[in-house]
């Protein structure tokens, strides 16, 4: 607007300039003529020229009052631009604030619309969860998985099994292979295969649970019927004994420990994840005595672990120990007192094995670390031997000590599809913890003082869910024991793995068992296992599943005389058909 003030400002002056210029008289003189004028006309001239002048003057003052009048406006106008510009401001900050306004409105409008929506949805989602609960409430009471008995849970569990399992070599074994003792070839029994079924390794258990404040309290049994009695026998009826195989109580305090008592698995036993019992890692074979180089012991012990946020976790055991020996053949063990088999033992309450008269429970400590990729642990066991005899007079009693140290872990290869697991333990005095029950110590002639048998058990292998049905797996281990050797009495063979033993008869047919004509001991067994797992049915009712496997086993001895180092194989076909309840 100033801008178009000035031009019309610069417009008005030019005008005025060009009137004046067109008013002013011409002041030229005029040349004189040749002809004289009056005086008289020269008046009248001046008369006239004088009154145009004025004439002149009154219009250029009239075009000045004009022009005054204009910039007069003008001015005004100017004056009032500011106001305008003013007041349409403010008519366009009011239009601005109206319509802020009516934004505020709208979207106070959206949320409360948006909260109600919410708030239905909220309504509809509790409506649906409460209907959900009520509906696995009325399936709870028409199924309950849990039975609710004076404030306690009780809930069953543990599968059934009817097992068929073929051997290409005779073991004279039921459900439980007898991984160490693989006929050797050219044997009875290498040349008899084995046929069997059973439904003994059915495994009923029953979980009972309550609460004391924030003390969680368990009671856990396991049974199967693996025992064997006097009326025992695949005759006629097929009939085994029921079998304590877990029976332990257990206490969860709020700050992470954990006190258990009773019979359970051996700490050693590696664990999936923690170390919770109940999440021990057994291997997925059919086999009831699983795969070689795994490590475990179902015995009463008193443990108590300690849960760090779920990541960390230290356990200490004290368990029943049990001594296992093992002598070379002839060796005599007659005035040798504290071993299963002497005769200070009884033999009235463990008619098959026997017992040893142990001085200390086996200790066992364990580390685990749960990252977010898998499950690692590291374990030790301290053991101590003990025996009394006459080798020196008076009678004495030696002392001698063993253990191991070891560590496993479980990790996803792909989460939760493919788990990459193995498990090692090596050590002295170690033997019975192994799957094929191998020798803890032996008997040193010089002393008859118990000397620790070094050994070391390792297993690994895949276990792939394949989809929602198939479970596969792969699994391969073995154990291996050291020679401990002496010479006896008249250079005989005494200690374990002897060069001096003779082996030659191990692969004839000799009248009895094979096993008990060779006098080979193991160096080491190795055990190979693949197998598959279709479940049918898992649902609310249950599970229903088939499985199947294959296993080669393969022992080999230390060498006797002439080199001799028999070999013990043998191929086992498993199948079972298996239901759990759910």
């Amino acid at each position: 607007m100033r801008n178009k003030f000035l031009s019309a400002l610069i417009v008005c002056v030019m005008a005025a300039a060009t009137l004046v210029a067109q008013t002013t008289p011409n002041t030229t003189p005029k040349q004189k003529t040749s002809k004289p004028s009056s005086v008289q006309a020269q008046l009248q001239q001046l008369r006239d020229d004088q009154a145009k002048r004025e004439a002149d003057a009154v219009r250029q003052q009239q075009l000045i009052d004009q022009l005054q009048d204009q910039l007069q406006q003008l001015k005004q106008q100017l004056q009032q631009q500011p106001q305008q510009l003013q007041q349409q401001t403010q008519q366009l900050q009011q239009g601005i604030k109206a319509a802020d306004d009516k934004a505020t409105a709208a979207q106070s409008s959206a949320n409360t619309l948006s909260t109600a929506v919410n708030s239905l949805q909220t309504v509809t989602s509790s409506l649906a969860g409460s209907l959900t609960n009520i509906n696995k409430q009325v399936g709870d009471l028409d199924h309950p998985l849990t039975i609710r008995y004076r404030g306690v849970s009780i809930t069953p569990g543990g599968f059934v099994v009817a097992a068929y399992f073929w051997r290409s070599r005779n073991e004279n074994a039921t459900t439980a292979t007898s991984f160490g003792a693989s006929p050797y070839g050219g044997t009875v029994n290498a040349n008899l295969s084995e046929y069997r079924a059973s439904a003994q390794s059915s495994r009923p258990n029953v979980l009972v649970q309550g609460m004391v404040g924030k003390t969680k309290l368990f009671g856990y049994l396991e049974v199967d019927f693996s025992g064997v009695a006097t009326n025992t026998n695949q005759v006629q009826t097929n009939s085994f004994v029921l079998r304590e195989r877990n029976l332990y109580s257990e206490a969860q305090f709020s700050n992470g420990i954990d006190i258990a008592a009773g019979n359970m698995w051996t700490l050693l036993t590696m664990h999936r994840k923690g170390i919770a019992l109940r999440s021990e890692w057994v291997p997925l074979a059919l086999d009831a005595q699983y795969v070689a180089g795994w490590d475990y012991a179902r015995q009463t012990a008193f443990r108590v672990t300690k849960n760090f946020n779920n990541k960390a976790w230290v356990a200490v055991a004290v368990e029943n120990p049990e001594t296992v020996y093992a002598v070379a053949s002839g060796q005599s063990l007659t005035n040798v007192y504290g071993l299963r088999t002497s005769t200070n033992t009884s033999d009235a309450a463990f008619p098959t094995t026997g017992t040893s008269t142990n001085m200390s429970p086996d200790l066992v400590v364990k580390v685990a670390y749960d990252p977010s990729f898998g499950h690692f642990e590291l374990k030790a066991v301290g053991r101590s031997f003990r025996d009394r005899n006459d080798a020196k007079t008076p009678f004495k009693t030696n002392v001698s000590y063993g253990g191991g140290i070891g560590g496993g872990f479980v990790v996803p290869v792909i989460k939760n599809k493919l788990d990459f697991i193995a498990d090692v333990l090596s050590g002295a005095g170690i033997g019975r913890y192994g799957v094929t029950s191998g020798a803890d110590v032996t008997v040193r002639p010089s002393d008859n003082k118990l000397v620790p048998i070094r050994s070391t058990h390792m297993v690994s292998g895949f276990e792939w869910q394949a989809t929602k049905k198939l479970t596969a797996y792969l699994y391969g281990g073995g154990e291996y024991y050291q020679r401990e050797a002496y010479v006896g009495s008249g250079n005989t063979a005494a200690g374990y793995g002897s060069p001096l033993l003779n082996n030659s008869t191990c692969y004839t047919e000799v009248v009895g068992t094979a096993i008990s004509s060779c006098p080979a001991q193991n160096r080491v067994v190795l055990v190979a296992s693949p197998g598959l797992i279709y479940r049918i049915y898992r649902g609310p009712y249950g599970t229903m599943q088939l499985g199947t496997s294959y296993e080669f086993t393969e022992r080999h001895t230390w060498q006797g005389l002439h080199g001799l180092a028999p070999v013990g194989r043998d191929n086992i076909i498993y199948n079972d058909f298996r239901y759990y309840l759910p």
